[in-house]
């Protein structure tokens, strides 16, 4: 599964006024940092453990800054690489240039970390990855004066705090989850998947489920520049074959068809991404071996919903191990 962290930001028309950037601790889900006042959680502090994400924006000092939070390893140094240049694809620049910098790794508070400036304007945007337990946080920071001094100061302050239950359900439970779910699922199985996710089979497709960041800021025309970067990050070439809109039982979403191509296997493929209530978001890919039966994915795929905190636990058998004896 390919790892989605968004950093879209409108930087442009901000105002380059010399003002004091004032700062304050924020508890986050399984974490605390210190960063600017503009910064602010609604969420839970259980319920948006798996993923999430907050923004803000000021003029006055002028910077745009960011915490994102979602379950997966961290990024190697060449995934954030990559992934710094899928974000400057999809931010509409203007006349601005954007060019992503040297990715290294290092450490935060005794947690490893991974890191990049994307010089934008001529001044640095830092996107700083830090492992924190089952998850990634990304800091990131941007200003045409001190974006130095936010994000220096996010790094030093930043401490992790895994909550031991979440850790082992990656948040509270599954990614999606689905109305009238023993009629819905029957005829798939699960497979085996990373925390946080959840791949489900009826030995005529693979579908795929992760909870996200916030997608809110990914508009359809930014993702079509941006996925075949998004997929290259997990190694998966993407052929695009078009973009459909379909509505389905919890409104209508965004389909991206293709083909994907891994380890010199191709399959036709469906990807989508929808927002959800709190702060995170879903992810779906379904990969199609027959195409007679291609209507049942797409079926599940707009089937599934966010997940509630009163969902029952999915009660799916496990798919058979084919390498069993």
């Amino acid at each position: 599964m390919v790892r989605v962290v968004i950093v879209l930001v409108a930087l442009a028309g901000i105002a380059c006024e010399s003002k004091k950037v004032s700062f304050h601790r924020l508890e986050l889900p399984g974490f605390t940092v210190e960063v600017p006042r503009t910064l602010t959680f609604t969420g839970d502090l259980r319920e948006d453990y798996a993923a999430g994400s907050i923004k803000a924006q000021s003029r006055k000092p002028p910077y745009v800054a960011g915490v994102s939070w979602q379950t997966g390893e961290l990024s190697t140094v060449d995934e954030l690489r990559q992934l710094a240049a899928v974000i400057a694809s999809g931010i509409d620049a203007g006349k601005m240039t954007i060019e992503p910098g040297i990715a290294r790794r290092t450490e935060v508070a005794g947690q490893a970390a991974v890191e990049i400036d994307i010089t934008f304007g001529g001044a640095p945007m830092t996107l700083l990855e830090v492992e924190c337990g089952v998850r990634t946080v990304q800091l990131m920071a941007w200003s045409m004066k001190g974006s130095r001094e936010i994000a220096e100061r996010m790094r030093a302050t930043f401490r992790c705090a895994p909550v031991a239950e979440l850790e082992v359900a990656g948040g509270t439970g599954a990614p999606v989850g689905f109305d009238r779910p023993d009629d819905t699922l029957a005829g798939w199985a699960r497979m085996p998947s990373d925390v946080g996710q959840l791949a489900l089979t009826d030995e005529a497709s693979v579908v795929m489920f992760t909870r996200v960041a916030d997608v809110r800021a990914v508009t359809p025309d930014a993702l079509d520049r941006m996925i075949v970067g998004m997929m290259a990050i997990g190694d998966v070439e993407w052929k695009p074959e078009g973009r459909e809109r379909r509505d389905g039982p919890h409104g209508a979403r965004e389909l991206w068809r293709g083909v994907m191509t891994s380890e010199g296997e191709s399959l036709p493929a469906v990807f989508t991404l929808w927002p959800c209530d709190g702060l995170g978001g879903n992810m779906a890919i379904a990969m199609i071996f027959d195409e007679d039966r291609r209507a049942a994915a797409l079926d599940l795929v707009m089937a599934a919903r966010c997940p509630r905190p009163d969902d029952a636990p999915l009660a799916v058998p496990a798919a058979p191990d084919d390498d069993a004896p």
